[in-house]
Order: C-alpha cells, then sequence, then structure tokens
C-alpha cells in the first residue's frame, strides 16, 4: 500500500506471502491450475501485485474477478486491459482473438483475484478459453483462483462438484495434490479464525512506524510495537486507534495557563481527539510531576497495563505507575481493562514513595507505602 507519510509502497515480505507467492510462481512454472484461499485481509492482492511488480515479466497477467456483471464480456474485457490492448470492436469479434494474443505475449499463467466473485458465465469462458490455448496452440496456461473465504467452507466448490461435465472437466484440471489450498497460520490472529490476516501485522507495522516518526525517532523501538499491538490487538474495532494518530503521539499541547487546578492534566485532556473515550481518571501523584508544560517530551509507554483485573481490585490499590518515566496515574477498569493514558514524560528524579502498582522485573506489584 502507498502510505501518506513515506510516500511510497510498503510491501512486508512475510510467511504468508512467501508461502502464496511461491504458490503462484508454482503455477506459473508447472501451467498448473489451484483455487487459493484466505481470509480476508491476509495480503491476497498486494501478494499478487508485488508478485507482477518483482517477476519482471509478462508471462503473468493478473486481473479482477467482475463485481455486478456477470456476463463473460466483462472478464474478457479485464484481460484485454491487462494486456495492454484496446477494446474497439465487437465482442464476438474480438473474442476469438484474445488466446491468440496471450500466446504471442507469453502468458503462462493467469491470476483472478477475488475469483470467489466469478459467475457461471465467467467460469465458462476461462474454460473455453483455454481449451482453444490447448488445442489451437498446444499451449497450457496455469490458473489460480485466489478467493476469500471464512469457516471451513471453501469458494467455488461446490460448482465443481456438480456433476455436469463442464464441471467435471473443470475439476479434471484442478492440480492433483493441491486443487484447493487454504493459506493458514495462527500467527497474529485476534479472531481465533486458526487463519493468517497479515491485515492485523501491516497495520502493526504502518502505525508504529507513524509514532516514531511523528516523535522524531530514527528507529522503531520495541515499547514503541508493544503499545501499538495492544491497542491493535484489543481494540481492533477502534478504527480512530488503526487510522488516527496513536496515543502517544498526540499534537503539541498549548502551555498551560493558571486557570484550573494546577494539577498538569488539564492540557492533557484538552490534547485528546474530540472523539476520546476515556478509559481511565487521571491524577497526579506526587508534587514532582505538577510543574509540567507544553514543551514536555512524551512517554513511549501508554495502552492496556498487564494486571490481572482481579489482583488489582482486591490490593485496593488504584495508583499505577509508568514503567518507563515513573509518572503516576490512578487508574479504573473499563470494559474489564486497564489502560494507562499518553503522558508527558516525567521530569524530576525526586523518590516515589506512594503505595502504587509498578512493574518489578517481569509482573507488576504493589509496591511503596505502608502495607495493610
Amino acid at each position: 500500500m502507498t502510505h501518506p507519510i513515506f510516500r511510497k509502497e510498503i510491501f512486508i515480505e512475510t510467511a504468508f506471502e512467501r508461502r502464496f507467492q511461491a504458490m503462484l510462481r508454482s503455477a506459473w512454472q508447472k501451467q498448473s491450475w489451484h483455487v487459493i484461499v484466505a481470509d480476508p485481509g491476509a495480503g491476497k492482492t498486494i501478494g499478487i501485485r508485488d508478485l507482477i511488480r518483482t517477476s519482471g515479466s509478462p508471462a503473468i497477467i493478473a486481473v479482477t474477478a467482475p463485481k455486478n456483471n456477470e456476463e463473460e464480456l466483462a472478464l474478457g474485457n479485464q484481460l484485454f486491459t491487462a494486456l495492454g490492448l484496446p477494446l474497439r470492436g465487437r465482442w464476438s469479434d474480438r473474442k476469438p482473438k484474445l488466446m491468440g494474443s496471450m500466446v504471442q505475449f507469453g502468458v503462462k499463467c493467469l491470476i483472478v483475484d477475488d475469483a470467489q466473485d466469478l459467475s457461471l458465465e465467467h467460469l465458462m469462458f476461462i474454460k473455453e478459453l483455454t481449451d482453444q490455448g490447448r488445442l489451437h496452440y498446444g499451449y497450457p496456461v496455469g490458473l489460480c483462483l485466489v478467493t476469500a473465504g471464512r469457516g471451513n467452507t471453501i469458494p467455488l466448490k461446490e460448482i465443481f462438484d456438480q456433476p455436469d461435465i463442464m464441471w467435471l472437466q473443470f475439476r479434471r484440471r484442478l492440480d492433483k495434490l493441491e486443487p484447493y489450498t487454504w493459506l493458514t497460520q495462527p500467527v497474529l490472529d485476534p479472531t481465533n479464525s486458526g487463519r493468517v490476516t497479515m491485515d492485523y501485522l501491516m497495520k502493526l507495522v504502518t502505525t508504529a512506524l507513524e509514532w516514531s516518526h511523528a516523535a522524531g525517532e530514527t528507529d522503531v523501538k520495541t515499547e514503541m510495537l508493544e503499545s501499538a499491538a495492544s491497542l491493535l490487538v484489543l481494540r481492533r474495532d477502534t478504527l480512530r486507534i488503526i487510522d488516527g494518530a496513536g496515543p502517544s503521539i498526540e499534537a503539541p499541547q498549548s502551555e498551560p495557563t493558571e486557570q484550573g487546578n494546577g494539577s498538569g492534566t488539564e492540557p492533557e485532556r484538552k490534547a485528546m481527539p474530540a472523539n476520546h473515550v476515556p478509559h481511565t481518571t487521571e491524577t497526579v501523584g506526587t508534587v514532582g510531576e505538577q510543574v509540567q508544560t507544553g514543551k514536555t517530551p512524551k512517554c513511549t509507554f501508554s495502552g492496556v497495563v498487564s494486571i490481572e483485573l482481579q489482583r488489582f481490585l482486591d490490593s485496593g490499590v488504584t495508583l499505577v505507575e509508568c514503567p518507563d518515566c515513573a509518572r503516576m496515574r490512578t487508574l479504573s477498569p473499563s470494559k474489564g481493562v486497564l489502560r494507562f493514558p499518553s503522558h508527558d514524560k516525567r521530569k524530576t528524579n525526586a523518590p516515589v514513595t506512594s503505595q502504587r502498582w509498578a512493574m518489578c522485573e517481569t509482573i507488576w506489584e504493589v509496591v511503596g507505602g505502608e502495607s495493610k
């Protein structure tokens, strides 16, 4: 995808993309036929585009299944356009010339994206076209029908399983070992589908890049990735988190006035987006934290705090210390989670003695104060 900040197309060569492109290349080299299925957002379209760009060969052409047009003409025009040929003249005159043009251009593999939208006429046209290539030119063409699917249903299988001669012949041409293929991977699978959804990884990487760019960083810190991952996975349906500015790179705050309660939290509330839904009650734990200005750098830690909710409630302690800068906030659960808000980095080195939750080695514990 072309990123609005970096002004260039971003392609991440994930494990899914390597497997996906390997199957496309295999179909290209063997002229084999496959139905390839992956969840929406898995990275199919961007993988096809990258393969065509990097292969540097006209041997692969890719089209998208026509939407809301079941006529063979719609798919035929897509193929003519992919070959760079004009659409002048009647379809009945152009149709017999299409396979000859594919042979002339050296096309070895045809990829149809969103193939779950292909109509019966489209599929019959594909068979007729490739039959013509075999009969008149002795020229087999590989075929990859790339479809989006969910659950255990394989798109197009019901059509190919019909007893009609047309579909028996179509099914015979599918690869004998891998006719239908789910590309699966449990990593980054917050919907628990058991299949890869690289859309989440793309959003994780680009979000972390955006935050780092806005913060003037030349590298992406681990804390930035962890914070982005927590927000994207746990709140994946909240579009403002994915598509908007991250919680740690809010717009620069205005200089505080002498009005208000002097706690230093009012500028933070003003910097929040208008549609922000607060998850915590923000207070200041020490006097040293009260001196803040609009130019104070942001701390990179924010987001979900991994304290078991029942432990948090049983402790009776609501003050939580930022593990990066030691700034404190009073938190309260919202929708079953604790969220540490975006905040300015704590400037003072004064020791903190209040009873609070703090990160100790690898777990959160209650520290400070007098035990009850």
